[in-house]
């Protein structure tokens, strides 16, 4: 008679633990989701997520009104900061977000052609170009850090800025309007290359013949152009 009663209690204990249990859960999941909802209303009324990593794999970088640098070790936001943009309510906020080579910097382009560089640690903006690009802007890092660029494909030209105070430097015009053109990184430089009708032709910045001023060389034709009109 005693087993009988031990056994049923025990039974009573289970289910009233099991019930307790799958209470709690709900509970808990009940709060995780009004946090996560109260977090992104937060956030204003951009609707795009930009994201991307540091090229060691290290950082996530997030952006949704606000940048968010997450530690991927761990999971945990690690830094936290406003970005200005200018505003038209007929255009996106944002055109373009890139982290530069080195996985110190993060830069923004506004729908103005603005572009600011904010240091991802600090969430200090070092950076930002103090006149109006009227063009249809790309920009990009230089591979070791040192430039920054601001490419117009439509226009076929070139900006070069310090990075990261976004100080001009120098320009070109690499060919005719839509033009196709294209660059590489090498031994610190910066090589361009356009055509021009059936003519392939490069231009390096900066230019190794002026060592005290930061120019880009004289284009030269280095080959022809083949199309395939298959």
């Amino acid at each position: 008679m005693k087993k009988t009663r031990l056994f049923i209690a025990t039974i009573l204990v289970i289910i009233i633990a099991g019930f307790l249990i799958t209470i709690l859960k709900r509970e808990l999941f009940s709060k995780d989701k009004t946090s996560q909802a109260d977090l992104y209303s937060d956030w204003g009324n951009s609707q795009e997520l930009y994201f991307g990593f540091t090229p060691d794999s290290l950082y996530r970088i997030e952006y949704d009104t606000i940048v968010r640098i997450i530690d991927k070790r761990t999971a945990k936001t690690i830094n936290e900061f406003h970005v200005s943009l200018s505003t038209y309510p007929e255009y996106p906020f944002l055109r373009q977000m890139e982290i530069d080579p080195s996985g110190k910097y993060v830069a923004f382009l506004d729908n103005h052609n603005i572009a600011r560089i904010y240091n991802i640690f600090t969430g200090d903006c070092e950076g930002v170009n103090d006149y109006y690009f009227d063009g249809s802007n790309h920009i990009y890092f230089s591979d070791d850090s040192k430039y920054f660029l601001m490419v117009d494909y439509r226009e076929a030209t070139v900006d070069i800025l310090t990075c990261p105070t976004l100080e001009f430097i120098a320009d070109a015009n690499l060919g005719y309007y839509r033009n196709y053109l294209y660059w590489e990184n090498k031994n610190e430089k910066l090589v361009f290359y356009y055509e021009v009708g059936d003519s392939l032709y490069k231009t390096v910045f900066p230019d190794k013949e002026y060592s005290d001023s930061l120019v880009f060389s004289k284009p030269v034709a280095v080959g022809k152009v083949v199309r395939n009109t298959l």
